[in-house]
């Protein structure tokens, strides 16, 4: 799905394998403390009870970084 975006978007699309690679990602291109916008292109109840517990672990992630 992202590969489509590419050619028009104008940001930084980055496709990771789990939570800790998007935290680090969001670090490493954020040097500057802007917004890190945490947007799954797909449901993740593999990994998640629900999007709600997704968003929770993102964030105690991020304030563990």
């Amino acid at each position: 799905f992202y590969q489509t975006l590419e050619p028009n978007f104008k940001g930084v699309i980055r496709n990771v394998g789990d939570m800790k690679e998007v935290v680090a990602a969001c670090f490493e291109l954020n040097r500057d403390n802007s917004i890190c916008l945490l947007s799954p292109a797909a449901s993740s109840y593999d990994q998640y009870r629900n999007f709600e517990d997704r968003g929770d672990q993102f964030k105690e992630l991020i304030r563990s970084y």
